[in-house]
């Protein structure tokens, strides 16, 4: 066996380790965002319910066009 085929060998395999390595971080930090995406919703949907009765929904204040209602 020839020198450079045990080269290109191990640089084949490092190759191969690295792109696994990083397909493996990419699916874990895409469960990371999944993750990250749940807790927004469920915080927002908190602070929904802690806002909502401060809300003003009626609308007197806003004025009304010219001709309308009428």
């Amino acid at each position: 066996m020839c020198p450079y085929e045990v080269i290109r060998s191990v640089v084949v395999v490092l190759a191969f380790k690295t792109v696994y390595t990083l397909e493996q971080k990419r699916r874990d930090n895409d469960k990371k965002v999944v993750s990250l995406f749940v807790g927004m919703k469920d915080m927002m949907g908190a602070l929904l319910l802690c806002v909502a009765p401060s809300i003003q929904t009626d609308h007197t204040d806003i004025l009304q066009p010219q001709g309308a209602g009428e």
